[in-house]
């Protein structure tokens, strides 16, 4: 659930990164911090998170629902950033053993990114007095680039499980539900 496209009433679009929520990447022994994990045990931490995000993604999905009052919508979107930057800081805070550390830095670099992008809609939102308007803030070409390497990051990510034969399912795509 690394990028998802919410559709509130007529056109209003945000993208739903792949924030993580993962209480066990705090920098103890249990993969966070300091101490290698196994292969399998980075992913196995990686698809607890995403499944965390996606719990919390929805959650917020469910605030925005169908509604096509400005300020609900407002709400729902300001639900965002810190589930974003909560996902990011998770990963971030992961030790991926060697064979995953360059998936893994791209992932987090990427999700940095998608994060400040985020963080730019909300910046934005204060003007937004309308749905219409606030079509043209949450569809700009940085957040769409910056949704798009986030979820290829995560892409990479399920390759290699996927070719390591770890059967995890990191919920990478567009509009997945």
């Amino acid at each position: 659930m690394w990028s998802r496209i919410l559709k509130g009433s007529a056109i209003v679009a945000i993208v739903f990164a792949a924030g993580i929520g993962v209480s066990a990447c705090g920098g103890d022994d249990d993969g966070g911090g300091g101490d290698e994990v196994t292969l399998e045990e980075y992913f196995e931490r990686l698809e607890a998170a995403s499944i965390t995000f996606t719990e919390e993604s929805d959650a917020a999905a469910d605030e925005l629902g169908s509604s096509e009052e400005i300020d609900s919508v407002k709400d729902a979107i300001a639900l965002l950033p810190p589930i974003v930057e909560h996902f990011v800081n998770d990963i971030s805070a992961l030790n991926p053993p060697e064979e995953a550390q360059e998936a893994h830095d791209a992932a987090v670099e990427a999700g940095e990114n998608f994060s400040e992008a985020v963080n730019g809609v909300l910046d934005e939102l204060g003007d937004v007095e309308s749905i219409e308007d606030l079509e043209g803030v949450v569809s700009t070409d940085a957040l769409d680039e910056a949704s798009g390497a986030f979820t290829a990051a995560c892409e990479d990510l399920q390759t290699l499980a996927d070719e390591n034969n770890i059967e995890v399912d990191l919920d990478c795509g567009d509009g997945d539900a």
